[in-house]
């Protein structure tokens, strides 16, 4: 047996010599005389991003075209094709995944993926780290929602205080970084005004950001 992903599992079927089949890895039901009391169901994948997403770049001379050439790649049509040569799993609504690997998509029924605080992403993580180690006190055997809740209380706040002190250190320095490749493209002109003109706009929103955090970290 693997544990493979859908990015992987055409290749691998295609180039084994014997045959191959997918699965989902079996779990427990909530009716399991052992496991059950600790089971909701298969859990929905709602929540999964994509990959290979498009874009257009802001600058682009040509959006028209680009924005009608991104219609068409993703138009039902194309969807079809690019499943049916790839073996990915198609994201796209109402196109039929190859048959190999329709145990691939995404299930969304079911309750959620378990949770996350919105601030896992930040820079010092000691926000998500205080949540996490504090969860016991929320789904433990003798867990409540006041314990976590009272835990919660006492070290998050200057937790993210922490977190929120690196982002602002974090956008400060790359405005800073980008001080000598405004200066570089206001000198040279020309043919560069329009990447200095981007190149401004984001600086200034960098440094809006980090303005608005350090409001916010006022005593």
């Amino acid at each position: 047996m693997m544990t493979i992903g859908s990015f992987a599992a055409s290749t691998t079927i295609q180039e084994a010599p014997f045959e191959i089949g997918v699965f989902r890895l079996p779990l427990p039901s909530p009716d399991d005389p052992r496991y059950g009391r600790h089971v909701l169901g298969l859990a929905s994948e709602a929540s999964r991003g994509l990959e290979g997403t498009t874009g257009l770049a802001r600058a682009s001379p040509n959006k028209a075209k680009a924005i009608d050439f991104l219609h068409f790649l993703t138009s039902h049509a194309q969807a079809q094709k690019f499943t049916a040569n790839s073996g990915f799993v198609p994201a796209v609504v109402q196109v039929e995944p190859d048959p190999l690997i329709a145990e691939f998509v995404a299930h969304v029924d079911g309750p959620p993926d378990g949770f996350r605080p919105d601030f896992a992403e930040l820079t010092n993580r000691a926000s998500n780290r205080d949540f996490t180690n504090l969860l016991h006190e929320l789904v433990g055997p003798e867990g409540s929602l006041e314990s976590f809740v009272r835990g919660l209380e006492q070290t998050l706040p200057r937790a993210l205080r922490q977190d929120l002190q690196a982002e602002v250190r974090s956008l400060q320095r790359s405005a800073q970084r980008a001080d000598s490749v405004i200066g570089a493209l206001a000198v040279a002109g020309g043919e560069d005004a329009t990447d200095l003109h981007l190149q401004l706009e984001n600086q200034l929103q960098q440094e809006t950001e980090s303005l608005q955090s350090l409001w916010v970290l006022r005593p």
